[in-house]
């Protein structure tokens, strides 16, 4: 399998962020899946991409104002 055929977006500062108690995304979680991922050699076989940082407007796309 060549790399370009799997993209892996990852951001190191996502785990300093509270995404709220009811919020499905956990960053203790994204922090063991990508110890996983390095520790396997996985990102070895994956483009790995750091995302751009969302606008407040990017964000209204998905999500309510408050």
């Amino acid at each position: 399998m060549h790399k370009d055929k799997i993209c892996y977006f990852y951001h190191d500062g996502i785990g300093n962020f509270h995404y709220g108690v009811r919020h499905p995304m956990k960053p203790h979680r994204l922090a063991a899946c990508h110890n996983l991922v390095v520790n396997y050699g996985l990102c070895d076989y994956m483009k790995v991409v750091k995302p751009a940082k969302s606008t407040a407007l990017d964000m209204m796309r998905f999500h309510s104002p408050d």
